[in-house]
Parts: structure tokens; sequence; C-alpha cells
């Protein structure tokens, strides 16, 4: 009986034991999500003022572009010249523009992604931690009961 009550006392501790593992397993998996949020949001803010700086860059060119035409046709072909690099600038911005939408379109679907496997451990661990907690409330109700068996057994020895 005693021997029982041991291993039973000592399945008691190694559930609690699992029950804070999880417990520590989903605080990590929470934090770890917040920091991939804030990177995925720190990388698209990045991308965005870096967009905006070529834009304006882009921009100031075109403008000198224009009033080097206004000056006259002795600039033509050195126009000509800086009209195609504007444009090929702007065709290789917009390549860069759909490329970091893609990257940011598969970040969030990674990060979508990463929520639901997160959400379904979350899940899973709760529902883990419940049956452990049941199975636990049941081994105590044993235990209480061998106990006080043991203690009817000592007093009629007695």
């Amino acid at each position: 009986m005693e021997e029982q009550t041991s291993q039973l006392e000592q399945s008691l501790l190694e559930e609690q034991t699992t029950n804070k593992q999880l417990k520590q397993s989903l605080l990590e998996l929470e934090l770890e999500m917040k920091e991939d949020s804030r990177r995925n949001q720190k990388l698209i803010e990045d991308q965005n003022k870096g967009h905006q700086e070529e834009i304006k860059r882009l921009i100031k060119k075109n403008s000198e572009i224009l009033s080097e035409m206004e000056r006259g046709s002795e600039y033509q072909t050195r126009v000509e010249k800086s009209m195609n690099d504007l444009a090929v600038s702007f065709e290789q911005l917009n390549e860069q523009i759909e490329f970091e939408r893609n990257q940011r379109m598969l970040l969030e679907e990674r990060a979508l992604e990463q929520k639901r496997n997160s959400e379904t451990q979350l899940a899973t661990a709760k529902n883990e931690n419940l049956s452990l907690s049941q199975s636990l409330r049941e081994q105590e109700k044993t235990l209480q009961a061998i106990q006080s068996k043991l203690k009817d057994l000592e007093n009629h020895h007695d």
C-alpha cells in the first residue's frame, strides 16, 4: 500500500512538472510570435522608407531632366539618355516593389501559418493540461482514499 502511495505521489510530481513545462513552452511560443510580428513590421517600415527615398530621388532627377530640356536642343541627346535611365530606374523600382510585395505576402502567409500552428499547439496544450489536471484530481482522490484506508488499517491494528 505504501509503495502504491509512493508511486502515485511520484506520478503526481511528474505530471505537475509536465504541466509547468507545457506552460513554459506556451509562454515561449507567445514571445516568439510577438518577436516575429515586431520584426515583420520593422522590415515593412524599412522597405517603405527606402521606397519613399527612391521616389523622391527619381522625382528630383525628373525635375532636373525637365530643366535641361527647357535649356535647349543642344541637350537633347543627354536628355534622351537621362529619360531612358529614368525609365530603367522606374522599371527596376517597380520590379523591386513587386518583389518586396511578394516577399511581404510570403512573410505574412508564414506568420499566419505560424499563428495557426501556435494556436493549434496552444489548444492542444490546453487540452493536455485539462486532461492532466483531471487525471491529477483523480489520482489525488485515489491517494486520499488509500491514505484513509491506511489510517483505518493502522487504527484497527492498534
